[in-house]
């Protein structure tokens, strides 16, 4: 059996994330109507470095270069703080070898994050970084392991879209919401 975990939201806690990128935001004494306007912009493709430079802009504010990118790499600091442990537990148990990560954002963040937070717990060939769509990815694990059930698990009903779509048999889309852990481990059992 395979996992292809999404990242955030699913492994990592992106809202309590997103709430101390813009709470270093604020520090800066960048208003927070300015902050919300600008995220609503950045949400397809979510990086601090863009946002905190952008928001500087649009603020007037004068803040050195390198006291931006100090905070955005404070950021990461402790950043395996948000990780779902028990998902962390999960790929224990499971292998290393068995689980994958497919994340879609903007690539140099979302490598930061999952570099910084899951460091020793996922292998790095097994994390995939797209932009938007998720399937090449997906056909690629499942052509590897034809033999093997493929759980994917995801937290956005259009990657569970994009997954069905592609008519995979081994593959098994999970959607992950509130109560997305106890229906991994009962997908989980049933493939077992």
């Amino acid at each position: 059996m395979k996992i292809i975990f999404d990242f955030d939201d699913v492994i990592f806690d992106s809202h309590a994330f997103k709430q101390k990128i813009f709470s270093g935001l604020v520090s800066f004494g960048i208003p927070s109507d300015i902050i919300k306007d600008l995220y609503i912009s950045h949400r397809s493709s979510f990086s601090p470095f863009t946002l905190y430079k952008d928001a500087v802009e649009k603020s007037g504010l004068r803040i050195s270069e390198k006291s931006l990118k100090s905070a955005v790499t404070a950021l990461v600091e402790n950043v395996d703080s948000y990780v779902d442990k028990r998902i962390v537990d999960l790929i224990n148990k499971i292998g290393k070898e068995n689980c994958f990560v497919v994340t879609a954002g903007d690539k140099d963040f979302q490598k930061l994050k999952v570099e910084a937070s899951l460091n020793g717990v996922i292998i790095p060939e097994h994390c995939f970084f797209v932009e938007y769509k998720k399937s090449e990815a997906l056909q690629k694990i499942c052509e590897q392991y034809p033999h093997e059930p493929v759980i994917f698990v995801d937290d956005k009903s259009r990657y569970m879209d994009e997954a069905n779509s592609l008519h995979i048999k081994n593959l098994h889309p999970v959607l992950y919401r509130h109560d997305g852990f106890e229906q991994l481990s009962q997908k989980i059992k049933e493939l077992s």
